[in-house]
């Protein structure tokens, strides 16, 4: 395992986040590692809502914040959860619970309220594995006014310590990781929104690991994330105790090429996905996807945006879209997943309830869509 980067893969890797040079994907073998399922999570709930006189619901505080269990190891569970529960409760201290009530209240009377207003807290799981469990911690808000609030925020724990990491505790050389990340970071920098993504060795909570990366995170309400691939980390100087050996996923962006074997035949395929937009004299506008592999454009409605090891004992890497359903009062997740076959054809071979970039979902019997 290096533990520098190389000025000359250190330039080819700014230069593939700029979109200029095609990224070269490699999922490594973790066939060998199959380990025992031994980490629980359990979502404790809270729920409270307060009325007008005249019933109407008026305010909801509402959260939700996981509780670790990590068989023959109390200790790192213990760790995890007291530094989960002194977030929530950090969160807590800042609301000020009968002021928003009271709020609320008054601007339902003089008809200001159009919907509850609103205080919500959850965390969503993003890794869990023998060597790191990661969640996002993220915050909506509405108390009145033009938009809501929304917030991100990264925690990340050594599954065998159950100490928070910071970003410096990454690399087998510390510095030199951090270096090579904020290089890779700030050549993501290709509008103002990602000005100042650089992040210091000794951050804690504007990152996290998930089964596609490190993913930075970057302002509140409209919040920007950007991800480095696996690949790319081990040659930033990832440690191999911080491996992922779990469903490997990578969040592909939007016209940039990506070469890597899809069928295990030996040969590199390149990968692109793009929308294309038409405008109208009338004001209106179409889009149209495209997936070109090869050369070929398959033109999907939905076309796929990640690439899934979604078998790693067989040779294909999968290509997968997410797509988000109004079910009733609830958004539903759905992860469709294709697979390009050696004679050049794309398959379709079926879906699962869920966002499969989640390694808490089970990917291991596909329906067909019954679309």
């Amino acid at each position: 395992m290096k533990t520098t980067l190389p000025c000359i893969l250190l330039s080819y890797a700014v230069l593939c986040f700029q979109g200029r040079l095609p990224i070269d994907v490699t999922f490594y073998d973790n066939t060998s590692y199959a380990p025992e399922s031994h980490i629980e999570i359990e979502i404790q709930e809270v729920h409270r809502e307060e009325s007008a006189d005249d019933g109407t619901m008026c305010f909801v505080l509402s959260y939700r914040y996981p509780i670790v269990s990590i068989a023959g190891n109390n200790s790192a569970a213990e760790k995890i959860n007291a530094d989960i529960r002194s977030k929530v409760d950090e969160w807590l201290s800042t609301i000020d619970y009968s002021g928003n009530v009271d709020w609320a209240k008054k601007q339902y009377a003089d008809g200001e309220m159009h919907s509850p207003y609103n205080e919500d807290l959850s965390f969503k799981i993003q890794r869990t594995d023998d060597n790191i469990i990661s969640f996002t911690m993220e915050h909506s808000y509405f108390t009145g006014g033009v938009h809501p609030g929304y917030e991100v925020y990264g925690s990340n724990y050594d599954a065998k310590t159950g100490i928070l990491l910071s970003l410096s505790d990454l690399g087998s050389s510390s510095t030199s990781f951090c270096t090579n990340f904020n290089a890779c970071n700030q050549a993501a920098a290709k509008t103002l929104s990602y000005k100042g993504m650089r992040l210091e060795g000794d951050d804690t909570s504007h990152w996290y690991m998930s089964s596609a990366g490190l993913t930075c995170i970057k302002g509140d309400w409209i919040v920007i994330e950007w991800t480095i691939p696996y690949c790319i980390l081990f040659d930033m100087g990832l440690q191999d105790k911080y491996a992922y050996y779990d469903r490997q996923i990578l969040s592909m962006e939007e016209d940039q090429l990506y070469n890597i074997d899809l069928n295990g035949d030996g040969r590199q395929d390149s990968v692109l996905f793009y929308n294309e937009y038409v405008d109208h004299e009338d004001y209106t506008r179409d889009y149209y996807s495209h997936l070109i592999i090869n050369g070929i454009d398959f033109a999907p409605e939905y076309p796929p945006q990640y690439l899934c090891d979604l078998d790693k004992t067989d040779s294909y890497i999968e290509l997968m879209h997410i797509l988000i359903e109004n079910e009733g009062d609830k958004y539903v997740y759905y992860s469709h997943f294709y697979r390009y076959m050696e004679d050049g054809t794309l398959t379709y071979l079926g879906m699962i309830k869920g966002d499969a970039s989640n390694p808490a979902v089970d990917t291991s019997e596909l329906t067909l869509d019954p679309e």
